[in-house]
């Protein structure tokens, strides 16, 4: 007679099912960054990569992030440097483009930034 091998997982009881959220996450990358508000004025931000989504706070190690896209599909490309009126400082930008018509730019203060960060992006 065949003896049957139990399955090690049958008996598997998984707690906490759904909670993955309460892990300390995965950050590939973050960094100091700018948003043009409505007005056309440079706010400080601070971005992170987590996966396949970039979330942007107002301040490093806040837990409520202002803006978040997820970045399937997304295509990037850093376009030429944009001079704040206010202040005379350039800025580096990278434009992501979100499916379907939507884009992001992202300023950063050097160009170091800006290509580091379009290397993480991509």
């Amino acid at each position: 007679m065949e003896q049957k091998l139990s399955d090690p997982f049958d008996s598997l009881i998984i707690e906490g099912f759904g909670d993955y959220y309460k892990k300390e996450k995965g950050v590939f990358y973050e960094g100091k960054c700018y948003l043009k508000t409505k007005t056309d004025h440079f706010k400080s931000h601070w971005a992170v990569l987590d996966g396949n989504e970039i979330l942007f706070y107002r301040k490093q190690g806040e837990d409520d992030s202002r803006v978040m896209h997820i970045l399937a599909c997304a295509f990037i490309q850093e376009i030429s440097t944009e001079k704040d009126p206010d202040t005379n400082v350039n800025y580096y930008p990278i434009k992501i483009f979100l499916p379907p018509v939507k884009s992001r730019i992202i300023y950063f203060e050097t160009i170091e930034q800006q290509q580091d960060w379009t290397k993480k992006l991509k």
